[in-house]
């Protein structure tokens, strides 16, 4: 006997018991008291009663079970649906990723776009300061490291003297006391009294430094006189008593000799002051091979100097074009990956 069986006794029971216990079936021939009543005009009577409520339990059961595994279908589905959807979310990822340049790449980008312009369209600043000849630093030395080389542009070694060099690229340079101090160009808006003053005194702090240290006191007192000539200009350009070209004259001359003397401290100095490091080669790739040994980098020009600078940008460019182009070697100037369904 199974568990639907065992079931349907306690129901097969009470249908006998309340047909046994019934009035007369006189009263109403059609339907038997204490029995309910069917839709549909149906009297199945006391045992089909039993019987059908068994029937109905049956079927109500079915249905829960079919509704549960329709339930488990669904939420299989679901789950299908989740991770087809975790799977073209990590596609677009490395869609994505396949096609988003790296930051490698990017500052390789950066960069050429940079030295393309250096090369053919710069400021008269960036010449001035350096930072052309700083960015076609690398890539002669590419150039050298793959075996090509331009033609033999020699440089002017009169010329070259003028070349300030540092060490690095956020020191200062001595440029402006390579010669000891002793011939620094003071500006006409400069000169007075306590001007000659600081000019008596630079060359015996140079002296100093190049030996190998400096006087502390004099190195104070020296600042301190700059900063006071520095505020004398301002002064004389307030009361109207020079004009605007020669104030930008003389703050210049400042801004460049200040940081000259503060980089009298620097432990390098000597090796400055001494020629160790300097701009030295007969030629392009000669001198850059001497900066990269050395670490050194370009540093601003002395006021007065510019067309140094503007001949050795030149030079430099010359020989960059023409060792590219005997190597077959070009910088690349496309952008990196991209879309390729935003081509067009």
């Amino acid at each position: 006997m199974n568990i639907h069986h065992r079931r349907l006794l306690p129901i097969l029971a009470v249908g006998v018991a309340l047909t046994l216990a019934g009035p007369s079936h006189a009263q109403n021939p059609y339907v038997q008291p204490g029995y309910p009543w069917f839709p549909g005009g149906y009297y199945p009577g006391a045992l089909g009663g039993a019987y059908y409520g068994a029937a109905a339990l049956v079927s109500a059961q079915g249905q829960l079970q079919i509704q549960q595994e329709q339930a488990r279908i669904e939420r299989e589905k679901a789950n299908q649906a989740k991770f087809e959807t975790q799977k073209k979310a990590f596609e677009q990822m490395m869609y994505e990723k396949a096609n988003t340049p790296t930051m490698t790449e990017e500052l390789e980008y950066g960069q050429n776009l940079t030295l393309q312009r250096m090369m053919t369209s710069p400021t008269p600043t960036e010449i001035t300061s350096g930072k052309t000849l700083n960015a076609m630093l690398p890539m002669i030395k590419t150039l050298a490291i793959k075996g090509t080389s331009g033609p033999p542009i020699p440089l002017n070694q009169e010329q070259l003297r003028h070349v300030n060099v540092v060490v690095g690229k956020d020191q200062s340079s001595l440029g402006m006391v390579r010669d000891g101090g002793v011939k620094l160009d003071w500006p006409l808006c400069l000169q007075s009294p306590k001007q000659q003053q600081v000019a008596a005194q630079i060359p015996v702090l140079v002296s100093q430094a190049k030996m190998g240290g400096i006087d502390a006191k004099l190195y104070r007192e020296i600042t301190k006189e700059l900063d006071e000539l520095n505020d004398d200009l301002r002064a004389k350009f307030r009361k109207e008593e020079i004009l605007g070209q020669e104030y930008l004259e003389g703050k210049r001359f400042l801004e460049n000799l200040t940081p000259t003397i503060n980089a009298l401290r620097q432990q390098t100095s000597q090796r400055f002051l001494d020629g160790t490091y300097s701009a030295q080669g007969g030629t392009v790739p000669e001198l850059v091979g001497n900066m990269v040994r050395n670490g050194l980098s370009f540093a601003p020009c002395n006021p007065g100097d510019e067309a140094v600078y503007y001949a050795m940008h030149d030079m430099f460019v010359a020989y960059t074009t023409s060792a590219q182009a005997a190597a077959g070697f070009q910088v690349k100037y496309n952008p990196p990956r991209t879309d390729p369904w935003k081509v067009k």
